[in-house]
């Protein structure tokens, strides 16, 4: 349901369980939960990082549509040395994102972001993007 306390985690277990952590992506989870029940309420769209047309910007207000339209969107970013990590992405303001982070090695599981600080890591993995990927997650809307 769109008031469902499914968390974060619990997404990343089903995920595992059905695909296991090699195959982790937005894109994958897409998939998954498109077949998972509990989702059959959901609105699964993907967005590749080619989307946002390498702009940060374009991407940082893509983000904060889905924040005003109340629809919860994962992005990727990337964290040392060589992996890459999921947030949610739930508030922000002219400099940070308030996002959830489901790691257990978190002080807070709710914190904010600097974007620049998010741009950095991005522009720091990708030589020719500062963008990333990103799954958003609302209510299937029904034409009456």
């Amino acid at each position: 349901m769109p008031n469902s306390t499914m968390t974060q985690a619990q997404i990343l277990r089903e995920f595992v369980t059905r695909k296991g952590l090699d195959q982790i992506g937005l894109k994958p989870i897409q998939e998954v939960l498109q077949k998972y029940s509990p989702f059959s309420w959901a609105d699964l769209q993907y967005y590749e990082e080619h989307q946002f047309h390498g702009s940060f910007n374009a991407l940082v207000s893509f983000l904060e549509g889905c924040v005003e339209e109340n629809r919860p969107v994962i992005i990727s970013v990337p964290i040392p040395p060589k992996n890459w990590h999921m947030l949610t992405v739930l508030g922000y303001d002219s400099e940070f994102l308030r996002v959830y982070d489901p790691s257990p090695f978190v002080w807070s599981a709710y914190c904010d972001v600097a974007k620049l600080k998010i741009q950095g890591a991005l522009r720091s993995r990708k030589l020719t993007s500062d963008t990333t990927d990103a799954l958003v997650i609302s209510p299937v809307t029904r034409a009456s």
